[in-house]
């Protein structure tokens, strides 16, 4: 068994390394990302059991038909398997998913095979699942938490068919736009069904006035632009309840684990063509790193100057330390300060640049290189977190 997910997540702990105990198997003690070094591990350990995520799967399809051969059956969970994912795994290696239902407080909950089609989800042994007259999920196993709510609550809005039950989506993503009630995980769903698109996911950001929200739609897609997601999303909802900005990008900015972090949603969801373009290389030294292209067109430069265009310090501040410090670090809260600023060197339009952050509990230094040569450098400070009786 080669398992992809860290141990410290439920779902790794479970399948990548309590199953396969239970069941006798060999595990192979390293836990490659990349397709090439999964590739060569289940060549070299002839791995026959594979504990993977959708992002992760889908990376895999670049491979050669015959570099997975050795597989006989797949793990997917963390996140939900898009059906063409499903299915071009299977046509391109022969290899059937087993996806898994489940949640950190309740343990592994349900299983079905995607080897053809979208079945219902069976019930694990050992737990039942139980729904309200609203479609609320409720499970009660022997792995629930001493002292729990038997059974307990989720947010998950099921319909029972034949052979198991059918996911709706979450409850707890229901919005109002417009006066409309919207269930994001229905505009995800159609995103989804598109073709040319790999993943999707949909934010809701409350509006300036405070009342109800409006949708932002990021979509992973290397064929497909923004009006065209767009257009093919407008013959299933009202115009009010369609995403006011479709933001089309090669891929979202998952964790190994398949789950998204939505401080790294927002970022790319709020950021615009205008906007330094951020890209994660490996750290070198630095605790993160990022490698940033300035856009030659970016209206940023407009008037700042006619004949002599820079990029403003309050631009290469907001749009690039503190959404690289987000990205990097989206545990930390708001900041409080920036300090000990130096702008030695001028930014001008199609700089290529690299951002590095060093972290200090909750400060971060950070410094912006341009060939090489250091541009700009000063040190963030962000709020501390309250302890567990501050009212705040």
């Amino acid at each position: 068994v080669l398992s992809g997910v860290p141990l410290h997540h439920i779902y790794g702990l479970l399948f990548g390394m309590l199953v396969p105990l239970l069941a006798g198997a060999t595990l192979v003690a390293q836990a490659p990302l990349h397709p090439e070094a999964i590739a060569a591990s289940i060549a070299t350990h002839q791995v026959t059991h594979l504990v993977s995520t959708p992002a992760q799967l889908r990376a895999l399809e670049l491979l050669d038909p015959q570099a997975l051969k050795p597989l006989v059956r797949v793990f997917s969970s963390g996140a939900p398997l898009p059906s063409a994912v499903a299915e071009a795994f299977h046509s391109r290696f022969g290899v059937g998913i087993t996806e898994v239902l489940g949640s950190s407080e309740t343990g592994g909950i349900a299983w079905r095979n995607r080897t053809d089609g979208v079945p219902p989800w069976e019930t694990l042994p050992g737990a039942v699942v139980t729904a309200d007259e609203d479609g609320r999920m409720y499970v009660d196993s022997p792995w629930l938490a001493p002292g729990s709510t038997r059974p307990q609550a989720t947010a998950d809005h099921i319909r029972f068919v034949d052979g198991g039950f059918v996911h709706l989506g979450r409850l707890d993503d229901v919005i109002k736009v417009g006066g409309r009630r919207l269930a994001l995980s229905d505009i995800e769903t159609q995103l989804r069904a598109i073709a040319g698109v790999d993943d999707a996911a949909v934010l809701a950001l409350p509006t300036s006035s405070g009342h109800g929200h409006f949708v932002i739609a990021v979509v992973a897609t290397r064929v497909r632009s923004s009006a065209e997601i767009r257009a093919a999303l407008e013959p299933h909802f009202e115009p009010v309840l369609l995403p006011r900005r479709v933001v089309c990008t090669e891929v979202l900015p998952r964790e190994p684990t398949g789950k998204l972090i939505r401080a790294r949603l927002e970022a790319l969801a709020l950021a615009t063509d205008d906007d330094p373009v951020l890209t994660p290389a490996p750290a070198e030294g630095a605790d993160a790193r990022f490698l940033v292209s300035v856009p030659a067109a970016s209206r940023y430069f407009d008037g700042h100057f006619d004949d002599d265009p820079v990029l403003a310090g309050v631009v290469l501040l907001e749009a690039v330390v503190l959404r690289g410090c987000v990205w990097a670090f989206p545990d930390l809260l708001r900041p409080t300060a920036i300090s000990r600023v130096k702008f030695r060197r001028r930014v001008t339009p199609g700089d290529e640049l690299v951002l590095e952050l060093r972290r200090v509990d909750r400060k971060i230094e950070f410094e912006i290189l341009c060939a090489d040569q250091p541009c700009v450098g000063g040190e963030v400070v962000y709020a501390p977190k309250p302890d567990n009786d501050d009212p705040r």
